[in-house]
């Protein structure tokens, strides 16, 4: 059975919750008041929890055949890559949202005005109010540029996320007959 890769996801996910009900099943020993214990309550319960330990044990197995397929698939539909630069693309958005919100380099009269300003104020008091002034370090041309180049990532962004949906829509895995038939009788697909 062929199945793309965002099914293949949501496969994924549905066989760990799997694993994990089936798991939950298996503690290897039965409590049980007195009054009721017999060797078929013991040997009911054994079956049951063999059963839940197997059906464990199939489900981590077909996991783990998806999985190394979907890896295998990623990195050969260049999903791996995408993967790889989306969060320096998103990195870099971050860092630039925060330049283009930066102030512009003052000229030099607003400057030495700014700071008679803070001289003015620390006159004024006991103690000194500011004894540090911030200023813009970048031209607005520097400032054009950040812009420029946050446009251009976040277009990259939209890229990288509509090739992913792409790829991921359009690459396909094979699930075995005899695993697909299996995870069927489990009523997992």
């Amino acid at each position: 059975m062929k199945i793309n890769l965002r099914r293949s996801s949501v496969l994924q996910t549905t066989i760990r919750d799997a694993i994990i009900e089936q798991d939950k099943l298996v503690s290897g020993e039965l409590k049980m008041p007195l009054w009721n214990a017999s060797d078929e309550n013991i040997s009911r319960a054994r079956g049951e929890q063999m059963t839940a330990f197997n059906a464990v044990e199939r489900l981590e197995e077909i996991l783990q055949t998806i999985r190394d397929q979907t890896g295998k698939a990623n990195v050969k539909g260049k999903i791996a890559s995408l993967l790889a630069e989306q969060p320096r693309v998103q990195a870099q958005i971050k860092r630039l949202e925060r330049m283009v919100k930066c102030e512009i380099v003052p000229s030099s009269a607003e400057f030495e005005k700014k700071v008679a300003s803070l001289n003015q104020q620390n006159e004024k008091s006991s103690y000194s109010v500011n004894s540090s002034v911030a200023v813009g370090i970048f031209s607005s041309a520097d400032i054009a540029k950040f812009k420029n180049q946050l446009i251009t990532l976040r277009r990259r962004q939209v890229e990288i996320n509509d090739e992913l949906i792409a790829a991921n829509l359009s690459t396909e895995i094979n699930i075995s007959d005899n695993d697909w038939n299996w995870l069927e009788a489990q009523g997992i697909v």
